[in-house]
């Protein structure tokens, strides 16, 4: 009996010892695959750019959307400076390594990174904003302001006395801009019989020539010289200097600030504004229902990733006006693409003719 006993206890021992070795191996299993992102909740990693490269109001607004879209879905997201790890390829290998469900990389200066550590990682989903990396588990977002700056070269159309508006461009390789203002003035031309024409002039050769606010103010001193009473710029910090030159001239500017617009409403009539922080909400919650793509996404006006907006000083009647255009536009019915640039409207100033060179003294 007391040997049947024992055995007896012998095998209860072996169950239990099975048992509890069991619920060790899937407690540890489940931790593991907790820290991995599997059975917990989505994890989102950012990766911001250098604030001098990549301008600190794109990398806070892609932080934005991230907190945004995490605090309603109930994700969790970890947001890295260029300088928490050794470099911006480590910060990227980091969070791959670490089973981040979607690495949001800010701005073109990370191209280079995921271009080459993307494929290592092909289960994983990365987005470059402001980018383009061609690879299928990389998501290439644009936010469009074209429809913002047609929008801007109507209104200009719509508010020159002297039928003669100025386009301050920053890397004069860079024309995209130019075009969609142009055909903003057109669209007017076309629908008014006006005779509206565009003075286009260009920073620098560089990207970085759009930074200097100085530079603005002395391209618009420039085009208001030659008779320009509307000047648009959308090109870095050249608004800033392109709105105190308006302030001292007693013109009209157009910028891509929205806070010129509310501290200086009498000279800054109007502001393209990027809205990059509901791009990277929509891109990112698209990509995490989804699952892994790649490609090219563009949110603009249509999206609300885009707008131009009118200071308070602009009368009623010119609001509504660009208000309605707005309207037509996002539902197709205006087409800024269709709008064909006849030659001789835009003239770059460095071509033109030398009596209209002469300050106007305006």
């Amino acid at each position: 009996m007391a040997l049947r006993r024992a055995v007896i206890c012998g095998l209860l021992m072996v169950v239990l010892s099975i048992i509890g070795g069991c619920s060790g191996k899937a407690a540890s299993e489940q931790q593991e695959y907790k820290q991995y992102g599997s059975l917990g909740p989505k994890r989102i990693g950012v990766i911001l750019g250098s604030a001098a490269k990549t301008g600190g109001l794109l990398n806070t607004a892609a932080a934005s959307g991230v907190k945004g879209l995490a605090g309603e879905q109930g994700l969790e997201y970890r947001i890295m400076s260029p300088g928490d790890l050794v470099n911006s390829s480590e910060t990227i290998r980091f969070l791959a390594e670490n089973g981040y469900d979607l690495i949001i990389a800010v701005g073109p200066e990370l191209e280079e990174d995921l271009n080459l550590l993307a494929p290592k990682y092909p289960d994983t989903a990365f987005a470059v904003i402001e980018g383009e990396v061609d690879r299928p588990n990389v998501l290439s977002i644009k936010i469009s302001d074209d429809e913002g700056v047609f929008l801007a070269g109507a209104a200009a159309a719509t508010l020159t006395k002297t039928n003669l508006v100025g386009y301050i461009g920053g890397e004069m390789t860079d024309t995209r801009q130019e075009k969609a203002f142009a055909r903003g003035v057109q669209f007017i031309n076309l629908a008014e019989g006006k005779q509206v024409k565009v003075i286009a002039v260009y920073a620098g050769v560089t990207k970085e020539a759009a930074a200097d606010p100085e530079r603005g103010k002395v391209l618009g001193n420039s085009l208001f010289d030659v008779g320009t009473d509307v000047v648009f710029t959308a090109a870095g910090n050249l608004g800033k200097g392109l709105a105190g030159a308006a302030a001292e001239r007693r013109k009209t500017a157009l910028a891509n600030d929205k806070q010129l617009l509310e501290t200086m409403p009498r000279n800054v009539y109007g502001a393209v504004v990027q809205k990059a922080e509901k791009a990277v909400y929509d891109a990112a919650a698209g990509i995490l229902q989804k699952g892994v793509s790649g490609g090219r996404a563009a949110y603009g006006l249509k999206e609300g990733s885009v707008d131009f907006v009118l200071s308070q000083a602009v009368s009623p009647e010119l609001t509504n006006k660009i208000n309605g255009f707005r309207e037509q536009v996002k539902k197709d019915q205006i087409k800024p693409y269709t709008v064909q640039l006849p030659e001789g409207l835009v003239t770059k100033l460095s071509q033109l003719p030398a009596d209209q060179n002469k300050a106007s003294g305006n």
